[in-house]
């Protein structure tokens, strides 16, 4: 279902008790800590307002576990989201309706707007959180009376359209891999404080030739509720493959990234959800390199030393040799597949990437010039592996959030030692799609005829698998993800 955009918003209590102060845009203070999310912590489950949420400890919420990203609080950041028609989909994973709320500020606002919702059981809300705020980027907590309760997000233009899971925490550290700030591609940071303390925020950058931490970015003030967005190729000027770092000196945060890319009349975009904290270990489920496009992998190192970093493809009949790197400290290194001697044009086949030392890595696809539109996007890695995964589809009773969205295929990789059991079903009515089994270090992709248009999916196995989702209009697969979230195993 889609929640009604003629139904009528209300103001926060927080507004209705008073307005809150503008919000500082770079004040300069000192300082620089080290940072990195995707998909994990664990806050209150019980229903409030954006105000009424602590900020959690950030030690407690550092541990990465697939078990966290299904609760009943969900934080969204969209650059531009205003301006850009977003829209968030909320996929009820319980067999219990969910009563909640969203609580949504812009950048040009100075209070927020709240939308009521009420999401059906096993079912998918489209929202639309921008209704009623001025344009600039977007802030949107959510909040529900139980958990089970997943919310992604996504934004389009006619540069085309992209989604990213939304956060289930806020952290005092994010990190980036991918975006660059060459001729033809933009990069910009959102930042949005849901607590109800302050946050002071330092933003430095990984470049192939070292860091770079701009004056005017460090010691950015959000006050409790705000959202700024801040466009990195004011300093970052040229560089591609652009590792980022959010760190806050006080208080805790909500970060992503939207780039962009526009050349010869043909675009993209890609928004791209943070992590808080580098992995050794990332896996791309499925990449298919093109005739006439490209295929790029970013890896960002944040930290001290130097690591030594693998990238391995992986062929269920074909032996592909693997990528061997060496990325300084605090710099990046981009790995072009698409020209790699040996790895596969046309064929889908897994990445898999290894590292001495903790790193992020993001992906960026390009399709032919003459493909369908959009025809490049950018998508981040992700470093878990987990027997039970819900793919959010682009879609919400049978409306999509960009026309003609749908997804187009989906990829599972067996991460691990011993034979996979898989099972694929609508997530909706948990109707069986595909079964099938997989040996070691084995991928399959399921086309859309055996996916049946389903709105959302959930993937059982045997032992921990990786889990990709691909989706139309798109110009070649990876363009456009959708996301895909680790389920709790009693979901």
């Amino acid at each position: 279902m889609t929640l009604d955009p003629q139904s009528r918003p209300r103001r926060s209590v927080t507004a209705r008790r008073g307005r809150m102060d503008p919000v500082p845009h770079r004040p300069v203070i000192a300082g620089t800590l080290l940072g990195l999310v995707v998909l994990v912590g664990v806050l209150a489950e019980v229903l409030g307002t954006p105000s009424a949420l602590p900020a959690p400890d950030a030690d407690a919420t550092a541990a990465v576990t697939p078990t966290s990203s299904i609760q009943s609080t969900a934080f969204c950041t969209q650059n531009g989201g205003a301006d850009l028609g977003a829209v968030d989909v909320v996929v009820n994973t319980s067999d219990e309706r969910r009563l909640g709320e969203v609580a949504t500020i812009s950048s040009a606002d100075k209070v927020p707007v709240v939308q009521p919702l009420s999401v059906p059981p096993r079912g998918t809300l489209l929202v639309h959180p921008a209704f009623g705020l001025k344009t600039g980027s977007l802030g949107s907590t959510f909040t529900f009376s139980g958990g089970g309760v997943s919310v992604a997000q996504a934004v389009s233009s006619p540069a085309g359209w992209s989604m990213a899971a939304c956060s289930n925490q806020v952290n005092s550290a994010w990190n980036f891999a991918g975006g660059s700030t060459t001729s033809g591609q933009t990069l910009a940071v959102t930042l949005y404080n849901p607590t109800t303390s302050e946050a002071v925020v330092n933003l430095s950058f990984q470049t192939a030739s070292g860091p770079l931490t701009p004056l005017p970015y460090q010691g950015l003030v959000l006050a409790p509720g705000a959202v700024i967005s801040e466009p990195v190729g004011a300093y970052v000027q040229g560089a591609s493959g652009v590792g980022t770092r959010v760190s806050a000196q006080s208080g805790s945060v909500v970060a992503s990234e939207l780039a962009t890319w526009s050349a010869g009349g043909h675009s993209g975009l890609g928004l791209l959800g943070g992590a808080p904290a580098g992995s050794r270990h990332w896996w791309f489920t499925q990449n298919t390199a093109t005739t006439g496009g490209s295929l790029a992998f970013t890896v960002a190192n944040p930290g001290p030393q130097t690591v030594s970093v693998t990238l391995r493809a992986s062929l269920s009949d074909a032996t592909v040799p693997s990528q061997h790197l060496r990325v300084p400290a605090n710099s990046t290194a981009v790995v072009v597949g698409s020209r790699t001697t040996g790895w596969p044009l046309g064929v889908p086949y897994a990445v898999s990437v290894t590292s001495t030392g903790p790193v992020v890595v993001g992906r960026e696809v390009g399709a032919a010039a003459k493909a369908a539109s959009p025809v490049w996007g950018s998508v981040s890695g992700t470093p878990l592996a987990s027997p039970r995964w819900l793919v959010a589809g682009p879609t919400g009773a049978g409306k999509p959030v960009v026309p003609g969205a749908a997804v187009a295929s989906l990829a599972v990789l067996n991460t691990g030692s011993e034979l996979a059991s898989v099972v694929v079903r609508a997530g909706g009515n948990r109707q069986i799609l595909a079964s099938f089994t997989l040996g070691p270090d084995a991928m399959v992709v399921l086309p859309t005829s055996s996916l049946r248009s389903g709105s959302s999916f959930v993937v059982t196995a045997s032992q921990p698998v990786t889990v990709e989702a691909d989706a139309t209009p798109g110009g070649a697969p990876g363009v456009v993800v959708t996301p895909a979230a680790p389920l709790p195993s009693s979901s």
